[in-house]
């Protein structure tokens, strides 16, 4: 078994969620690229953020053990539309990432979390946590 990079790791999480957005017509910002949300009712955006890994055994020159992380679907909906719209998607990412195996990444449950409206009253927002871990070593 080889273990997922953390390039690896990200566009696995990253695919799925597009695989679900992009039917809804919800756009998908890319990172560190240019993202008009202006033009955009409802826009998504993607973060991996990778945990330290833990060694489990050690033997050989080689340790085997598990990296945990969580993938944070954030959702950013226009004021005044009507919030349905958003927890619907909600729905459909934690379906689509509940429990399953990404190759050699693990999705656990995914939880939203309604954050509501920004400072400036510009974007109403949710969050979908997924935690996952993979296997580090060999």
């Amino acid at each position: 078994m080889q273990a997922p990079s953390p390039r690896e790791i990200r566009l696995a999480l990253e695919r799925l969620l597009y695989d679900v957005l992009s039917p809804e017509g919800v756009r998908l910002s890319a990172k560190n690229k240019k993202f008009d949300h202006k033009k955009a009712t409802l826009w998504a955006r993607a973060t991996t953020r990778l945990g330290s890994p833990k060694t489990m055994e050690k033997g050989a020159g080689k340790a085997l053990g598990t990296r945990p992380g969580v993938f944070i679907v954030q959702l950013f909906l226009l004021p005044e539309q009507d919030i349905g719209i958003c927890e619907e998607l909600c729905s459909k990412i934690e379906t689509a990432f509940r429990l399953i195996s990404l190759g050699n990444v693990f999705c656990e449950e995914p939880a939203t979390v309604e954050v509501g409206l920004d400072k400036e009253d510009a974007w109403y927002q949710f969050n979908v946590i997924i935690p996952f871990w993979t296997w580090v070593g060999e």
